[in-house]
């Protein structure tokens, strides 16, 4: 009881706190407890939305949403694979810290040990929140221990599910959601995700592929892009169009009811797609079209859009929401962030970390980083050497001018270093092997394991 009025009396004096910094904050803050609404689009590129410059109509409903939200022109991922980007949007910590680096990983083990990490439903969950959980693919079902903290967790029978689907099964949810009531509503969709197949009706909506072609080209696909390429690059925007439609008719819903004024709504992606850029259709690499990712968020009676440059990464999302957005988390549990405020807070990130999916056999040596900031990008492999961009003259990164700013890689490898010797910890040795037969074989269906 002590704790929970010490909990009471925090979130008071936060809420006063965030009144006193003008009215762009002060609709963080209504009289009740604000829901959220976290949306996660599996494999969705930052640059593929209208809202970040792409010329074709592919995300209205994003688009819409990014005129009423904060958008981060340069969010990050901590790593271009499903499930550990998705623990550190959960956990709010890198995937040196919470073990899972890749997909056949075994979330609950890693969680459970002495780093005792929670997760974002489960600090709801304790705060009095409805907790709902609605995902499209066999990476993130129960095996994955993502589930922890939802009352409510519906998933996929086999290896994944439309996004109709599970725009249905959530909005059945919706239907009996309290307005009274705060909630907790996550919903991960799954279509731009390999292999790019959307609905007849969505195909070859976009219009002609001149433009596309002239895109791929800029971005450094090549001076002639294959009919292949382009074909599936047309079928991926087609994946991305379905999706954002389906997202309406949540959002939508959402309105309608009048729950859609009251919440936190984030939008997000775990990772990008690589689309022939780097000679690389898929992901689990390091290069920005794989790491780059959008994120949205809106609060609470939040009605003009603004953006900010701030390089942000996944695991700032968690202490943004216990800050800006006022959602009630422990001071306890904010403890565990390694991310930080990055929109209300007045400190700045000087760079973003993230790695390298954790694979071997074809994918190489397993272990890269990267080291992100507003200018400079250096990828680092303990046993391949290093490269750096300057991605004010390269924001595709396909000059390395590692010898011609040797000062510069230094200083960016002595931080990358720095970072990995704080956060790294040995994995829990039970986590190895600990997936059942079956989501085995759904995972090397969709070419995460082999």
């Amino acid at each position: 009881m002590v704790m929970r009025t010490k909990r009471r009396v925090f979130w008071s004096a936060v809420v006063a706190a965030i009144l006193l910094l003008g009215p762009s904050a002060a609709r963080a803050t209504p009289s009740a407890r604000p829901s959220l609404v976290l949306v996660t689009i599996d494999t969705l590129r930052a640059d593929r939305l209208g809202a970040y410059g792409y010329h074709r109509d592919t995300t209205p409903t994003l688009d819409a949403l990014a005129e009423e939200a904060v958008l981060f022109e340069n969010a990050y991922t901590t790593m271009a694979t499903t499930l550990p980007a998705h623990a550190s949007i959960m956990t709010g910590t890198y995937p040196l810290t919470h073990g899972v680096v890749a997909n056949a990983a075994y979330l609950p083990r890693t969680l459970a040990d002495a780093m005792s990490l929670r997760t974002l439903a489960e600090m709801l969950s304790d705060e009095g929140y409805v907790t709902a959980a609605f995902v499209s693919a066999a990476p993130l079902k129960r095996h994955s221990g993502i589930n922890r903290g939802f009352t409510v967790f519906s998933q996929p029978v086999g290896l994944q599910r439309s996004s109709t689907r599970t725009t249905n099964r959530a909005l059945e949810w919706v239907e009996q959601a309290s307005p009274d009531e705060p909630f907790f509503l996550w919903v991960h969709y799954f279509d731009p995700h390999w292999p790019y197949s959307p609905p007849w009706r969505f195909r070859n909506q976009l219009g002609e592929t001149g433009r596309l072609v002239s895109y791929l080209k800029r971005i450094g696909v090549g001076k002639s892009p294959s009919t292949k390429l382009i074909n599936a690059n047309d079928a991926y925007d087609g994946e991305v169009l379905y999706t954002d439609t389906e997202l309406g008719r949540l959002f939508d819903r959402l309105k309608e009811r009048g729950l859609w004024d009251r919440s936190v709504v984030v939008a997000t992606s775990d990772h990008g797609e690589g689309l022939g850029q780097h000679d690389y259709m898929y992901h689990g690499r390091i290069y920005n079209e794989q790491l780059r990712v959008p994120l949205l968020i809106k609060l609470p009676g939040q009605s003009s859009g603004r953006r900010t440059r701030q390089i942000t990464s996944v695991i700032d999302l968690l202490p943004i929401l216990s800050s800006v957005a006022a959602l009630p988390i422990s001071e306890d549990d904010r403890g565990q962030f390694q991310g930080y405020d990055t929109l209300g807070s007045s400190f700045e990130r000087d760079a973003v970390f993230s790695e390298r999916t954790h694979r071997k056999g074809t994918w190489g040596p397993a272990r890269r980083y990267a080291l992100t900031s507003l200018r400079w990008k250096l990828l680092h492999s303990p046993t391949e050497g290093d490269a750096l961009y300057d991605l004010s003259v390269d924001p595709y990164e396909m000059r390395n001018v590692i010898d011609e700013h040797p000062e510069v890689a230094e200083e960016m490898l002595a931080s990358l270093s720095e970072r990995i010797r704080l956060h790294y910890r040995e994995p829990d040795p039970d986590s190895a092997n600990a997936t059942d037969a079956e989501t085995l074989k759904q995972l090397r269906a969709l070419g995460y394991i082999e």
